[in-house]
């Protein structure tokens, strides 16, 4: 188990419950698959394929995963049976087709093929750190992390949980402007993304550019704002970072990785990665709070 993409969260208030309580909770909406007429399906499946517990405890991190399965109906299947239908109906009355019943029949069409539409899961898993009041979410989707957050609302009946370090928003950019407060043991790698604060379509890309360019320094210099960068901590992990504290293509390394080889327990892989992600966001945590310290 090693998380590729991270979405955080913070607790605003500790959740008090027991992993007893846990797997009783998640266990009233356990996966399921979609039935003939329906569209997508969400609910909890055992994180660890060994394992038949909705949440399992290893150190002070709760494991758990859901399910999310969808109908796989190609948009482009759609319109062309709506294109035909469309078709059929100027032909046989002369008449165009207005919205609102364009619509109507789009939504039959899509009724009608759901039966015979292909399941697809997707499994999304997350760690909670009870030691740090975190959530995260092994995602690279806003829309996913919303949706697991909300599934995960309605089975335990609370979350009261904000997106990681949200009143910091320019940090990224700050580390580069400031290396004095860049997180210890962080590096720069060769990938940087520049925006324009005024215009989002304004944008500037570098690849294997050295750091210290010309070409960079005129992009600050036209107000442009670091958005994206790919970073290094202490030579175990190597991942992309942007504006909206998502970590992405996370990749560890092999010095990593070989720690966990001599066991054959998920769980082994599972805690050494969550400490190392636990060290990672430690690090920044130092960071912005000097940031905070200096506002």
């Amino acid at each position: 188990m090693w998380f590729k993409n991270l979405i955080i969260y913070s607790f605003s208030e500790p959740l008090n419950i027991s992993v007893d309580e846990w797997n009783q909770l998640l266990a009233a909406k356990p996966a399921t698959d979609c039935t003939a007429l329906q569209e997508e399906t969400f609910g909890w499946i055992p994180p660890f394929k060994s394992g038949q517990l909705l949440c399992e405890k290893v150190n002070h991190f709760l494991f758990i995963a859901a399910q999310h399965q969808t109908k796989d109906i190609k948009p482009a299947a759609i319109n062309e049976r709506l294109y035909r239908k469309l078709d059929a109906i100027k032909e046989k009355e002369g008449r165009s087709i207005g919205r609102k019943e364009r619509e109507r029949i789009k939504e039959e069409i899509r009724a009608d093929m759901m039966p015979q539409a292909f399941p697809v899961s997707r499994k999304i898993l997350a760690f909670i750190d009870t030691q740090n009041q975190r959530l995260v979410i092994n995602t690279g989707s806003a829309t996913d992390a919303d949706s697991f957050t909300a599934h995960l609302r309605e089975s335990l009946g609370t979350l009261k949980v904000v997106p990681l370090w949200q009143q910091i928003t320019d940090a990224l950019h700050g580390y580069w402007i400031d290396p004095s407060q860049k997180p210890t043991n962080t590096e720069w790698l060769g990938e940087l993304s520049f925006q324009m604060p005024q215009d989002s379509t304004v944008k500037a890309r570098f690849n294997n550019l050295a750091l210290e360019g010309i070409t960079i320094q005129g992009c600050i210099d036209d107000g442009m704002r670091l958005v994206q960068a790919s970073m290094e901590f202490d030579s175990l992990i190597n991942f992309s970072l942007n504006s909206k504290w998502q970590f992405k293509r996370i990749k560890y390394r092999d010095k990593l990785i070989e720690q966990a080889q001599d066991s054959e327990d998920p769980r082994t892989d599972a805690l050494l990665m969550a400490e190392t992600i636990t060290d990672l966001l430690a690090a920044f945590q130092a960071s912005n709070g000097q940031m905070l310290d200096a506002a």
